[in-house]
């Protein structure tokens, strides 16, 4: 064979060689196993530069001492061919994650679950060809979950309330700072959040306007919580920890894809449209810039030049409807203290709190 392939398979022949010769020398040849894969598949017929172009079908080998050595499958019919030279790609025998199904838990040890949860597809590791040795085969016994790395996720979140926010100043009200109505311990021990947090205020940061409950939750199961933190929310619309710091931190959670919800007691629950960044600080994930940054349809309300979180959620089942009306009923005239049904928290119970609720019902949250 000649040409400018033949010399690449040489130089890659000649590579491989020198490695395993190195490997020998140190011992280690019956701990490794080489796996060589071109991902981009091959052509039949021949490119500008005397090698085959990008294509459809090729080749992988498996190099080591624990490899069960010969042939897995066919070789393709040259001739049969799609429109652009290549092999048709109906003559596939073996899909590349099948093969790598089988490296990581005939050679590794990596047990069903990894497989199912790093494939997704049964199909990837269900039909694995017998590539490991029998001598070399990980028993069943020692088959091992790998745990993925744990990280700390800090971001910076901005979130506005619709029952809180004032268009002529452009930020939300302070009034329950004011009136000496937040709690110095988070609010979120009742049902239905039963969050057991223990975060609590020594001194309220300038422009407090109330607390609120962040979780994470995977991207892959929105309806699992895997981490939560209680919240000041500033007037400018910052999420900040009870000592004024900006941005929320959640410790020890397992690096992955995240989504970020946010829960108030009288306004319905958002959860972010894209998954969050872990362990990146100076990342703003931004509820006010738009309708597309919350989940689901019609989650938040325009108010202004701002997206705000809907009011009128008081009895926190992620709908606003007659049940909360029928509670504002019973509450309406009264002053308010630290109330969820005074959805503008002004200090009273009354009809500006009916107007926010009227506007937003039938609403339904994505939060379960």
């Amino acid at each position: 064979m000649e040409g400018v392939h033949a010399d690449l398979l040489g130089d890659l022949s000649q590579s491989v060689s020198s490695f395993q010769e190195d490997l020998e020398a140190m011992g280690m040849d019956n701990k490794v196993l080489t796996v060589i894969f071109s991902e981009f598949g091959r052509k039949v017929v021949q490119n500008g530069s005397q090698g085959t172009d990008h294509g459809t079908l090729s080749s992988m080998f498996l190099i080591g001492k624990g490899v069960e050595g010969g042939v897995v499958g066919n070789n393709v019919e040259l001739s049969d061919l799609d429109n652009l030279g290549a092999p048709n790609p109906e003559q596939i025998q073996y899909d590349y994650r099948e093969v790598f199904s089988t490296v990581l838990q005939d050679w590794l040890g990596a047990n069903d679950n990894s497989l199912q949860s790093t494939f997704l597809s049964p199909d990837y590791y269900q039909n694995r060809p017998a590539l490991i040795n029998p001598n070399n085969l990980v028993p069943a016994s020692c088959y091992v979950t790998p745990q993925p790395p744990v990280t700390c996720a800090c971001i910076q979140v901005k979130v506005v309330l619709q029952g809180f926010y004032n268009t002529v100043t452009k930020k939300m009200h302070t009034q329950l700072l004011g009136a000496n109505q937040l709690p110095v311990s988070q609010p979120y021990s009742a049902a239905p959040f039963n969050y057991a947090g223990t975060e609590s205020v020594t001194a309220w940061p300038d422009g407090t306007v109330d607390w609120l409950l962040l979780e994470l939750r995977p991207a892959n199961n929105l309806g699992q919580v895997t981490a939560r933190k209680a919240v000041l929310l500033r007037e400018d619309g910052m999420v900040m920890s009870p000592d004024g710091t900006p941005g929320v931190s959640f410790d020890g959670v397992n690096d992955g894809l995240y989504h970020l919800a946010v829960l108030h007691r009288s306004h319905l629950g958002i959860v972010s449209a894209e998954p969050i960044p872990t362990e990146s600080p100076s990342f703003l994930y931004d509820f006010s810039n738009g309708p597309g940054q919350a989940m689901g349809e019609d989650q938040l309300k325009l108010i202004g030049q701002v997206w705000a979180l809907r009011a009128g959620d008081a009895d926190h089942n992620n709908l606003i409807n007659n049940q909360d009306y029928n509670r504002w009923k019973q509450a309406q005239g009264q002053p308010a203290g630290y109330d969820a049904y005074d959805l503008n928290a002004d200090g009273q119970i009354d009809e500006q709190d009916q107007l926010l609720w009227r506007g937003n019902r039938s609403k339904l949250g994505q939060l379960k």
